[in-house]
């Protein structure tokens, strides 16, 4: 990760738990480099809740729930940019 993030690129990290060691490292390194942060875990957001820009916590400490959920919202994300782009 280290050699392709730049100050100008966003990190998404997903971590149903939101202590993943190595999800952890990842956005430690994304902040070093510049880079802006989005993480999506579960209810309490774990040690990534105090490292990112945009926490995108969902309220449930039920595994399946809580990716299910990530699921549903990288493919909202994923349609939001789509238009963005197709619309420029």
């Amino acid at each position: 990760m280290e050699s392709l993030v730049g100050p100008h690129d966003i990190v998404v990290a997903l971590s149903t738990s939101g202590t993943s060691p190595n999800i952890v490292k990842a956005i430690e390194t994304g902040r070093a480099r510049g880079a802006f942060l989005v993480a999506l875990t579960g209810e309490t957001g774990g040690t990534l809740a105090g490292k990112v820009d945009i926490l995108l916590d969902v309220p449930s400490r039920d595994p399946q729930r809580i990716q299910e959920a990530h699921i549903t919202i990288g493919h909202i994300a994923c349609s939001i940019i789509e238009q963005l782009v197709a619309a420029n």
